[in-house]
């Protein structure tokens, strides 16, 4: 037997007609490393936990010192509720300089001083619960927060002259924009002057009668000493707060920047105490797209690494290779299996193996076993026989399905066929070797070895018998 030599080619081929179980592989490999990635990031995860939060500083804090932390920090966001609120606020950012005010003095009459009073009262609960400031919103298109602002109520106007059957307040209007407070306080005249007839249904006869003032200039020194009192508060509350944490104990500052992550992160302190943990906003375990396509490709790298190893060490004779190349015995056949393209994706198979045999014309298993027929019917003749033996290592299933079919059609030309199987570890095939004349090696690729075709050869020189040649069944 000569050497053999690897051909890229073939072994290529050989990984390809594989691709079923590389993507076995793959998936294989895509789930273990996918799954290494999980378990990694869950790792980091819990230990950025114990590192960003050990329940035991916890431990060095009494409660009176975890409640000074946690007064501070609902002091802040007290503070930053003032501050919000204070920006937006008109009269808080309203300029004292530049005031426009309107003033209406609203008077009922009625026949006695419960009536008018009673009207008065109903006008005052419209005002103050609401209707009225809905009103003037809707009219003005202003925001009702800040309607209601600009509006105050005051009874017993100044000018109220105290006589039965009168009663009065008095509606003030404040803007820096002369025409909208002027808007804001005819909006206000007609939402009284709409709802007195419904009054008088239910409350009888009364007359009603508004005065109304033009917007002018106002110097509100109120407005001025409130602006004044909540940047005054503010200031006050962000040095207590700047006093409390410069009181801070190391344990103490942690403990508050634990809380600070807490919060930010939505969690509860009993959450926060169960876990141990600052904040888990912005870490989260999953699977790392990256880790499962390294596995997969790891995955192919090794299965076709093991395909070389067994590519490379493989004793069986192959498909591909030449009888008379190696054994230098004339190669009669070779049989194909046509049973590899009726699989799953079959057409792959087909496709694949159309690389390995490029450049060499395909014959279906049908024909290729009559064309070896033939092969061996000729080679008889040519040696003047009129029997011939057909032997192998192991003929069974298709390998010994091809020996009956070459038996048949020789049998058919008049030439003696017996098919011997094993005859290099069977007694009784070994004697019947006793006659023969001439034989025929047939042999199957991925079973045969080798070592079994040379001791075959060998065999059959001891005896004396001509060897006419080979065929290959995959």
């Amino acid at each position: 037997m000569k050497e053999k030599e690897i051909d890229l080619i073939n072994f290529i081929v050989e990984i390809l007609l594989r691709w079923r179980m590389i993507l076995v592989w793959m998936l294989c490999g895509a789930v273990l490393l996918g799954g290494y990635s999980y378990i990694k990031s869950w790792r980091a995860v819990v230990q950025s936990h114990q590192n960003s939060a050990d329940p035991k500083w916890m431990q060095l804090l009494d409660e009176e010192q975890q409640w000074n932390v946690k007064y501070v920090l609902e002091y802040e966001e007290l503070y930053r509720q003032q501050l919000t609120d204070g920006e937006q606020s008109v009269l808080l950012q309203m300029d004292t300089c530049v005031v426009k005010k309107a003033v209406a003095t609203v008077w009922v009459t009625a026949e006695d001083q419960e009536r008018a009073i009673a009207v008065e009262a109903a006008y005052e609960d419209m005002i103050q619960g609401g209707r009225m400031i809905q009103y003037i919103a809707n009219q003005a298109e202003l925001p009702i927060s800040v309607v209601s602002e600009l509006i105050t109520l005051s009874h017993k106007s100044e000018h109220a002259i105290n006589v039965s059957g009168y009663d009065s307040f008095t509606l003030s209007v404040i803007h820096a924009d002369e025409q909208m407070c002027r808007n804001m306080m005819q909006a206000a005249t007609e939402f009284l002057e709409k709802e007195e007839n419904d009054l008088r249904k239910i409350l009888g006869e009364f007359k009603l009668t508004v005065v109304a003032q033009e917007p002018a200039d106002a110097n509100y020194t109120s407005i001025a000493d409130k602006q004044k009192a909540f940047v005054s508060n503010l200031f006050s509350m962000q040095d207590t707060i700047t006093k409390r944490k410069q009181a801070f104990t190391e344990e103490q500052q942690w403990y508050y920047d634990v809380l600070v992550n807490e919060k930010a992160a939505g969690m509860s302190d009993s959450e926060a105490a169960e876990w141990g943990i600052a904040d888990r906003s912005t870490e989260e375990t999953g699977v790392s797209i990256k880790y499962v396509v390294l596995g997969m490709i790891l995955a192919v790298f090794c299965y076709a690494f093991f395909i070389f190893v067994g590519y490379v060490f493989n004793t069986k004779i192959r498909i591909t290779e030449d009888l008379q190349q190696f054994y230098s015995i004339p190669q009669l056949g070779l049989i194909p299996n046509d049973g590899r393209g009726k699989r799953f994706l079959g057409f792959i198979d087909r496709w694949i193996l159309s690389l390995r045999d490029r450049n060499k014309r395909s014959f279906s298993e049908e024909e290729a076993i009559k064309l070896a027929s033939v092969a061996v019917k000729l080679k008889v003749e040519k040696e003047m026989l009129d029997s011939v033996s057909l032997i192998g290592c192991g003929l069974k299933d298709r390998s010994l399905s091809v020996c009956d079919q070459l038996k048949s059609f020789l049998s058919q030309n008049n030439i003696q066929v017996s098919i011997l199987s094993n005859v290099l570890y069977d007694a009784q095939a070994m004697s019947g070797l006793e006659n023969v004349k001439g034989v025929v090696l047939v042999e199957r690729a991925g079973s045969t070895l080798y070592t079994e075709i040379t001791q075959e050869l060998e065999l059959l020189k001891r005896q004396g018998i001509k060897i006419l040649g080979g065929i290959v069944v995959e």
